[in-house]
């Protein structure tokens, strides 16, 4: 979620045939329109993978599944009960998963190291007012 800027429904849509790069350097696909899915803001969506070890760890993932086999096998509830039951058990209170969507684009916009118009772009938001920092 947090370096791809991605929705919940991008990870649970995300098959071994989505992930495409090597070494240190990978991108990803969501709402891949030949399957019939879409993203929340369309279809045939990606981001590129900023952070070197994800992109081996999704790398090395592929390697080991079948195209269609999901990478995430497992439902976006059962994600967010246990993101819930870990900040409980250490004394982090309610966050709800989807922040993580949100944490990097706001550190990268308060640390200017992308533009308003790049972070807009990288988490596939339709408007500019969707990216602006509060």
């Amino acid at each position: 979620l947090y370096d791809v800027y991605a929705r919940e429904q991008d990870l649970d849509g995300l098959r071994g045939e989505d992930i495409s790069g090597r070494g240190d350097s990978c991108a990803v696909r969501f709402g891949v329109a030949a399957r019939g899915e879409r993203s929340k803001t369309g279809p045939d969506q990606g981001a590129v993978v900023d952070d070197p070890v994800l992109s081996r760890i999704l790398i090395e993932a592929k390697s080991r599944l079948t195209p269609s086999e999901k990478v995430f096998p497992f439902s976006p509830a059962y994600l967010r009960g246990h993101w819930a039951r870990v900040l409980e058990k250490i004394g982090f209170g309610r966050v709800p998963l989807h922040s993580l969507r949100h944490s990097k684009p706001s550190r990268e916009a308060l640390r200017k190291t992308r533009s308003l118009e790049d972070i807009r772009r990288r988490g596939r938001w339709n408007q500019m007012k969707s990216a602006k920092v509060q």
